[in-house]
């Protein structure tokens, strides 16, 4: 038998329950770290867009000075101006970039390592902002070709940066339309316009001054530049259309990007239509056409797309950030409400479980106390019915004395009256002995009648013991409503547990278990009734035929003590009637006689007797063990719902003599028969060591602790021994 559990069945059920919570932390785990995993994401987004505002006004700057530079070395003085006040730009544009870096240089990755390792060193902050160094030490120079070099070279790096900051920020893979195309036009879209309307201005710039006539491949080179930046302008305005009508499909409608960046959009392709025209008219003229001078009229065009090019995507990086706002503000609402929904999921199946558990533990409770209550009505019953065995067992050993008495006095009786009748001549002399012997005759008849009065005692108790049998085998019907009760709980409880599907794997073994221990309580309540129904049946044999043999030995009794009033009679007249002695010998031997086969049937009664009172100890017995072995039933049962150290305590508030055998069916079982008192014939005594033989072999079992006492039943081998 497995050891009993500290914890109680209430408590171990709660912590089934409280099990539950494990899956639903870790959906909630989960949960939150693929919302903080968003939220991370869209902050990387974010991080690489602040960080791309700098880059971007550096490729416009730089190109809008490599313009300048043009123009002062034609000297036009009224650009000196804007060269000082677009490097001063460039200047902030670096410390903002170099600021940013160290704030986000680990999360974009921009360290010098990182970078070279991914083969794009020429695009750190630290390299462009060198590069741009070596042109302003290059200003003093008259070299114009190695200067626009140079220019040339530090807006690739700049293109490349921008590229790399969208590829580790992750803004290359925003995961919303709206903010996607909205990160094209940023991240992809005017960067690259701006390149084009840079490579446009050079091709200008290329050109040779003084009205030279125009080549063919100058003319396709205009053609190709014509069609990029109107291809530019599609593309941005096909993104922000985009992005306008993906909006609804997210978060909601954004004013910003609803309203006011369509108005951006006209603003900027307008600026940028007037440059167009421009090229539209150098495509006008044929090869060999000489071409006006038009390089201050582009590049007054360009500067001016340039201002609104920065301004565009001002208006543009803004409406992004704010797509990146609210989106991190639905994923921070989503993980609280992920959070809150989780918490009232999990709310009412704890609330439910904890109910539950009370009800059923005071269900258990209860059903363990009435158990409890029955074994200890049972152990009660068993020793009563071991007192009244005793009782039955003093009695008949009384009786049987009694009757060896008169038999003894009848004896006497015989051969008085046998002398009689060989000493007829001697009659007075002899009348006077036979007074005597018939006064000794009446004390004995007196001594039988009192005799015969135990022996119907005796079946008044007989009547007592069937009465507790039968108060017994209502206990057994409590017992078997009990069991049936228990049962259905049992049943009704491995329903639940199969509901519940691998949750309720653990309990559904528990409600087995006690469907197990009902059962087995069921078997032995079946025994007990079957046994106490033969011994009802037995009982009432007894007493029908003890009855019975009492009526007849009070006749025989009655007719006794009426020939002995006739023998007085014939005394007092033997003096004159001494030829009727023999006559009345006779009659007297006849009446001996009947009085003789009427003490052998008594006798034979007493036997019988004695035997339903060894049954009836040995029924007790067994009864006794069964009360114990309920009674432990009934301590596993509580060790189970209660726990060992609560079992132990309850076990010890019901007091230390609960479950012990009574004395009396020890004593019973190990004193010495009331037969071998009575019976001096040797197969006798054989008969009545036989049945105490088996007795005491059950007992002996029965005393065993490794023997269930649920096993004895009327087919056993001792139980025929003693009947």
């Amino acid at each position: 038998m497995s050891t009993p559990s500290r914890l109680s069945f209430s408590q171990k059920l709660f912590l089934v329950n409280l099990t539950y919570l494990l899956p639903c932390a870790v959906l909630v785990f989960f949960l939150i770290k693929e919302k903080n995993a968003q939220l991370a994401f869209s902050a990387s987004e974010k991080a690489g867009l602040e960080i791309q505002r700098p880059l971007v006004s550096l490729l416009l700057h730089v190109s809008q000075h490599k313009a300048l530079l043009h123009l002062n070395q034609q000297n036009e003085n009224h650009s000196r101006e804007k060269m000082s006040a677009t490097q001063s730009l460039i200047e902030g544009d670096f410390l903002s970039l170099d600021d940013l870096s160290q704030r986000y240089g680990e999360v974009l990755a921009l360290s010098d390592v990182e970078l070279n390792a991914r083969k794009k060193i020429d695009s750190s902050p630290k390299n462009l902002k060198g590069n741009w160094q070596l042109i302003l030490s290059k200003l003093k120079d008259s070299n114009l070709q190695e200067l626009n070099e140079r220019h040339d070279q530090l807006i690739s790096d700049i293109l490349g940066g921008i590229g790399y900051v969208g590829d580790s920020s992750n803004l290359i893979l925003d995961p919303d339309l709206d903010s996607y195309y909205i990160m094209d036009v940023t991240l992809l879209g005017l960067p690259k316009a701006v390149d084009n309307m840079r490579q446009l201005l050079s091709l200008v710039q290329s050109l040779p001054a003084g009205g030279a006539e125009l080549s063919k491949e100058a003319l396709i080179q205009f053609a190709i530049f014509s069609f990029k930046l109107k291809d530019d302008l599609a593309r941005i305005s096909s993104d922000v259309q985009i992005a306008i009508n993906e909006d609804k499909k997210f978060y909601g409608h954004l004013p910003a990007l609803q309203r006011e960046l369509p108005i951006d959009l006209k603003t900027f392709a307008s600026s940028q239509e007037k440059l167009s025209k421009l090229i539209d008219r150098m495509l006008t003229l044929k090869v060999g056409d000489s071409w006006p001078e038009a390089e201050t009229a582009f590049l007054s065009s360009t500067l001016d797309v340039f201002d609104q090019s920065m301004v565009f995507w001002s208006k543009v990086a803004a409406v992004q950030e704010k797509l990146l706002d609210t989106r991190m503000d639905q994923h921070r609402w989503e993980r609280i409400v992920a959070m809150i929904l989780s918490f009232l999921a999990w709310l009412p199946p704890a609330l439910l479980a904890l109910l539950t558990v009370r009800q059923m533990s005071r269900s258990f409770s209860s059903a363990v106390t009435k158990l409890e209550k029955e074994a200890d009505g049972a152990h009660s019953s068993s020793s009563q019915l071991a007192s009244a065995s005793s009782m039955v067992s003093s009695g008949s050993t009384e009786q049987a004395a009694a009757i060896q008495e008169t038999g003894a006095s009848m004896s006497e009786i015989a051969s008085m009256i046998a002398r009689s009748s060989t000493q007829a001549l001697s009659s007075q002399d002899l009348a006077r002995k036979v007074t005597q012997r018939a006064d000794e005759g009446c004390t004995v008849m007196e001594k039988m009648v009192l005799s015969m009065e135990s022996i119907h005692d005796a079946n008044s108790q007989l009547q007592n013991i069937s009465s507790i049998i039968h108060e017994i085998s209502t206990k057994t019907n409590v017992i078997n409503d009990i069991v049936g009760k228990t049962q259905l709980l049992s049943f009704n409880a491995s329903i639940e547990a199969a509901r519940a599907g691998q949750h309720g794997r653990g309990f559904a073994v528990v409600a087995e278990e006690v469907g197990n221990l009902a059962q087995t309580s069921g078997n032995a309540a079946k025994s007990i009734r079957e046994l106490i129904d033969d011994s009802q049946k037995q009982v009432a044999h007894i007493l029908k035929t003890t009855l019975e043999r009492v009526s007849e030995g009070k006749t025989v009794t009655e007719q006794a003590q009426t020939i002995f009033g006739e023998i007085a009679q014939d005394i007092s007249k033997i003096s004159a009637q001494v030829e009727s002695v023999t006559e009345a010998a006779r009659e007297q031997q006849l009446g001996i006689e009947q009085i003789s086969k009427a003490m052998m049937q008594m006798d034979q009664t007493t036997q019988s007797n004695n035997k339903a009172a060894h049954l009836a100890a040995h029924l007790s017995d067994r009864l006794a063990g069964q009360s114990q072995k309920l009674t432990h039933i009934a301590r596993s049962v509580a060790q189970l719902v209660f726990g060992r150290e609560q079992a132990e305590l309850r076990a010890q508030s019901l007091g230390p003599n609960q479950g012990q055998r009574p004395a009396e069916l020890e004593t019973l079982g190990k004193g010495t028969s009331p037969l071998k008192v009575l019976h001096k014939n040797a197969s006798k005594e054989e008969d009545d060591k036989a049945i105490l033989e088996g007795l005491r072999r059950r007992n002996q079992q029965m005393a065993q602790p490794g023997e269930s006492l649920a096993t004895l039943s009327a087919d056993d081998e001792s139980f025929k021994e003693a009947v």
